[in-house]
């Protein structure tokens, strides 16, 4: 195939360093953006209006139940588990490249974390 395949330590050590990087960023309040206190209220509804919740389509009822159980800590608990999620799926795609036999899998975090260009 492209010769030795990449090493899956490799995707671990980017979801560390992006977990890492990312607490000094996510506890920050000045980092905060709306879409992320949006998802955290409708997070927090669930344990005040669970049946309603689930049929508010906008709320996007799948990722909301995640969040629900540590949203109802607070504000820093749902960033932290928000920023885990983030760096699990950094882990999850080098993962999947690597067993597409992609040649860089780390390309791919770099494309994650700077967006389109």
């Amino acid at each position: 195939m492209h010769g030795s395949k990449p090493d899956s330590r490799q995707g671990i050590g980017l979801s560390v360093a992006y977990f890492c990087l990312g607490l000094l960023v996510a506890l920050d309040p000045r980092a905060t953006y709306d879409e992320g206190l949006l998802m955290y209220g409708f997070a927090r509804s669930l344990g005040q209006a669970p049946l309603a919740c689930v049929f508010f389509q906008k709320l996007k009822p799948a990722l909301a139940l995640v969040y629900a159980p540590i949203a109802q800590l607070g504000l820093a608990a749902y960033m932290v588990l928000h920023l885990a999620v983030g760096a699990a799926t950094i882990g999850w795609t080098h993962a999947v490249a690597r067993s597409l036999h992609h040649k860089r899998p780390s390309l791919l975090f770099r494309r994650c974390t700077h967006g389109a260009r």
